[in-house]
């Protein structure tokens, strides 16, 4: 058999990384090895780690009939494999296949950010594959706010946005890479996808002009789920320079009585409250 292997790796080089493999991936290497020669793409200088071979198999399947995507796959799956950590290995090898078609549009920074997300919490993986088969803004921004956001926060954003949404319209299909350039905003923006995927597109387009403290961007939350998106104006034009004339303290105990008052009486009722018509909300304004 060594004989009829060096002789196989003659006719080409993918036949001798075939051989280097235990006997148990090699159906799934030598469906590699027809892809490569079939398709005559570059031979790697790795297939991975033998129990990566079935993932490999099954991520260029997927990732055909794009030959760019295909190459990039076999240049780098080796080299994705040996960055994983030991709780993120399992996720990637189940998953992978499905991000596979979007994985040259990711690039190696791209992979690099979501291989380094999925070794700080495997989930993370999924929130970002979800989003395989759409735009590589999109792939690309999920891969941006995996890298920085928890894994409650990604899954309430993928869940008040699944992929398919995108298809709704052009300020859906713009929106993760909009949330991508105010990643901060990434809880804010899932309550506000509850209302309206233009409102919510439209208010991330106009918070990169707004100095964005995290108890602002808290407290602009509450008010779109308490009062409404009909808050969303005077969240962005009046409520940043209260926040710095009066400091975050003044600001939360005035927006959490606006919270109180929306949920007693009703979205209207906040918003005047907001909006200084009612004058126990200019008393807490003054000074």
């Amino acid at each position: 058999m060594p004989e009829l292997e060096s002789q196989l790796a003659a006719i080409h080089p993918v036949y001798a990384l075939v051989a280097g493999l235990a006997p148990g991936a090699r159906p799934d290497a030598a469906r590699i090895a027809d892809i490569v020669v079939a398709e005559q793409f570059r031979t790697p200088s790795s297939l991975g780690p033998g129990e990566g071979i079935a993932c490999l198999r099954r991520a260029l399947e997927a990732a055909q009939p794009d030959r760019k995507c295909a190459q990039f796959i076999l240049d780098h799956f080796a080299q994705w494999m040996q960055a994983l950590a030991d709780n993120g290995r399992d996720t990637f090898l189940e998953q992978f296949p499905t991000l596979a078609p979007a994985a040259a549009d990711l690039g190696e920074s791209g992979m690099k950010r979501v291989i380094d997300a999925t070794n700080r919490e495997p989930r993370k993986f999924a929130c970002v594959a979800a989003y395989a088969m759409t735009t590589k803004d999109a792939i690309l921004a999920m891969a941006s706010l995996a890298a920085v956001h928890s894994i409650a926060d990604l899954q309430r954003f993928t869940a008040a946005f699944p992929a398919e949404r995108m298809e709704e319209s052009r300020d859906a299909e713009r929106l993760p890479a909009a949330l991508a350039r105010v990643p901060e905003a990434l809880p804010l923006a899932a309550s506000l996808i509850a209302g309206d995927v233009s409102a919510a597109y439209g208010t991330l387009v106009r918070l990169r002009s707004v100095e964005r403290s995290p108890a602002y961007l808290a407290a602009f939350r509450t008010l779109v789920e308490t009062v409404g998106l009909q808050a969303n104006g005077w969240c962005l034009d009046t409520m940043p320079g209260l926040f710095q004339r009066l400091g975050a303290d003044r600001m939360n105990a005035f927006v959490e009585t606006a919270a109180g008052i929306a949920r007693d009486f009703g979205g209207h009722a906040g918003q005047a409250f907001l909006e200084g018509r009612v004058p126990a909300g200019k008393d807490l304004l003054a000074g």
